[in-house]
């Protein structure tokens, strides 16, 4: 049983995505797969769910939207509006099944995981339209979360969303023509459009990608400045990919003068934001500091 008042639990709907490394940019640089979620620009139903618990056996949690027109119900109410033919609350329950909901009163757990379910859900937004949904649908085919793995499904799926102007899905075929993937072929050419289409729109991840395509000359010229611009504008939203490529780009002085602080910042706000690849270098630098030094 819990003791606290209260239990908030906030559901973040920017994922983790796949990396696969095919480039070198310095030390290293990924081409990587947009995330699960929706990207910090896209124009999304949910930005964020939070679960208000009050331990009393006869209540059900709130749900606590951001940047949606439901804003406090119950999750029973939301359950209601979906069944009803309600968008955004089928938005809302694909993702909270898709996550689940690790608020338990009185050993209760509200909403479990439930891939099969999160799915229904967004395949009941997709029929009306819902742009996200289509990605999410895309998602559970390419990643088998929910679906059987399908990667020319997912591919279907995110062509879909991009028909419908959504960002993650232009960047997730840029991807799957970077890859040659789910029955597309690879074409640098087309998968830098592609980014590029995404990253205009705000994409971090295409961003990124798009500023590594453009450092090695990858489907578009060469510009080591350019690449350098595309890839402060992802750093600059917090995504840990590009502020990773950020500060290699300063440690090497690659499209930008060459700032062994400025590396290290950058370095250290990817590692904040959860980059691997980020504390690794950390580490090396660190040690060869000490090894100098002796």
């Amino acid at each position: 049983m819990l003791k606290a008042k209260k239990t908030i639990k906030w559901i973040s709907l920017t994922l983790g995505g796949m990396a696969l490394v095919i480039l070198a940019i310095g030390v290293t640089a990924n081409i990587v797969s947009p995330p699960s979620g929706y990207s910090s620009q896209t124009t999304s139903l949910v930005r964020g769910i939070k679960i208000v618990s009050e331990v009393h056996q006869d209540r059900m949690p709130i749900v606590t939207l951001t940047g949606a027109t439901i804003t406090d119900a119950p999750l029973q109410e939301v359950q209601s509006m979906a069944e009803s033919g309600n968008r955004e609350a089928q938005m809302i329950l694909g993702a909270l099944y898709w996550q689940g909901i690790g608020v338990s009163i009185n050993g209760i757990n509200f909403v479990p995981t439930d891939l099969s379910r999160s799915l229904h859900w967004y395949q009941k937004a997709a029929q009306q339209g819902a742009p996200e949904a289509h990605y999410y649908i895309g998602r559970a085919f390419e990643m088998g979360e929910g679906a059987s793995e399908d990667k020319r499904v997912a591919r279907n799926w995110y062509q879909k969303g991009a028909r419908l102007n959504h960002a993650p899905s232009i960047s997730k075929i840029g991807y799957f023509i970077n890859k040659g993937i789910g029955g597309l072929k690879a074409n640098p050419v087309e998968s830098a459009t592609w980014f590029r289409r995404a990253a205009e729109m705000g994409d971090a991840i295409a961003q990124a990608n798009y500023g590594v395509m453009l450092y090695h000359g990858i489907g578009v010229h060469q510009n080591l400045e350019q690449a350098v611009v595309w890839i402060r504008r992802s750093a600059e939203q917090g995504e840990a990919h590009g502020q990773f490529l950020l500060g290699n780009a300063y440690e090497h002085g690659e499209g930008v003068e060459k700032s062994m602080e400025q590396a290290i910042s950058w370095y250290t706000e990817a590692e904040n934001s959860g980059s691997a690849q980020a504390e690794k270098r950390l580490a090396e630098l660190n040690d060869q500091t000490l090894a100098s030094a002796n």
